[in-house]
């Protein structure tokens, strides 16, 4: 109500201008746009504010102490909410890897302000609640307990992939710290560290199929385990030490054939490298997103497997935009517009910046 009448309201509208104050109308379908509203109008001075609204004869309008320390609350509980949401929705940057440290941070801020909130308690459960919800096979797999009714949730198991925990290792601006410095037990900690280390080697490891033995590509996560990279150790040790092996079956032209040892040594060799990379790539210095592409020389494995998993969209934003741009397009008098038209218009329009 506020935002609406002062902004209808030019005389309050100029006033709070010449004190450097303004508030934006809240716009019904992005929540974040209220939570603005409402934090431009928390940034007011209260007798300012209330001085304002009984010059106009507004004494409904007028915040108490009460409904100041409710606002400050709400803005404090949804300040990790907006942050994410304006930064997971970007266009031109990496966004996949915000969302592990994001849902991570959010989950101990609302544990935090359920305990010191006063009036907004039943509002932090309702949102641990949802978030539980949404999030919990996540949140499982940080080792973050979470009740036996919430995982029937439909939704409980939507960001449990793997994804979301190499994706944030790759980012060079968090890598282990967002695990390393949150409230996590520090057993816990050691334990994922050692487990994203394991997954972004399996996942570099991957590739390397994809690149030597399996040129169509179609090499699938579960065929690249941890016991698959055991075995390949294993049999190089059996190899090296003579002994484990069954006679090789004569054939003609065996002389083409490329030796065993030699394709399983590299694969070894390979899975030294990978680690040796994570090792130097989590002692280095700059903690920039843009490291492992800086570095993709010094980086080879984490570069190449970078460009796979941080390419993917924290979420469907960049996607609605283009809808949104086709549908400016797309009037009254532009209504004869055929379907191949309107996407090379719309490919034109939302790819102008890289073709000027």
């Amino acid at each position: 109500s506020l935002s609406i009448y002062f902004n209808k309201s030019i005389t309050i509208a100029e006033k709070l201008q010449n004190e450097k104050f303004s508030i934006p109308e809240a716009i019904v379908t992005r929540w974040n746009s209220q939570f603005l509203t409402v934090s431009k109008v928390v940034d007011i001075p209260n007798t300012l504010l209330n001085d304002l609204l009984n010059e106009q004869k507004k004494t409904e309008l007028l915040l108490s102490t009460k409904d100041l320390a409710v606002l400050r609350e709400f803005i404090s509980i949804f300040t990790l909410f907006a942050e994410a949401t304006t930064r997971t929705q970007a266009e031109q940057s990496i966004s996949i890897s915000l969302v592990g440290p994001s849902i991570l941070a959010i989950y101990y801020d609302l544990e935090n302000e359920s305990r010191i909130c006063k009036h907004t308690k039943p509002l932090c459960h309702a949102l641990m609640t949802s978030l539980l919800a949404r999030f919990g096979g996540f949140l499982l797999n940080l080792e973050i307990p979470v009740d036996d009714h919430v995982k029937h949730r439909n939704t409980f198991n939507l960001f449990s992939d793997d994804i979301f925990l190499v994706a944030s290792f790759l980012d060079g601006q968090f890598r282990l710290r967002w695990i390393i410095q949150s409230a996590l037990p520090l057993d816990t900690k050691d334990r994922l560290c050692e487990k994203i280390k394991n997954l972004v080697a399996l996942w570099a490891f991957q590739l390397i199929g994809c690149n030597t033995d399996n040129q169509d590509g179609n090499v699938t996560q579960a065929e690249v385990t941890t016991s698959t990279v055991d075995n390949v150790l294993l049999c190089t040790k059996d190899i090296c030490d003579g002994g484990g092996l069954t006679p090789k079956r004569k054939s003609l032209f065996s002389y083409c054939e490329a030796p065993q040892t030699e394709s399983k040594k590299l694969r070894v060799d390979a899975m030294n490298e990978i680690k040796e990379e994570i090792m130097l790539f989590l002692k280095d210095p700059r903690y920039e997103t843009s490291l492992i592409f800086d570095k993709k020389n010094h980086f080879p494995y984490l570069h190449r497997l970078a460009l796979r998993v941080l390419c993917v969209p924290a979420t469907s934003a960049p996607a609605e935009r283009i809808f949104s741009k086709s549908g400016l397009l797309m009037t009254p008098h532009r209504s004869r517009l055929s379907t191949d038209t309107l996407s090379k218009l719309t490919f034109v329009k939302c790819n102008v910046t890289l073709i000027c």
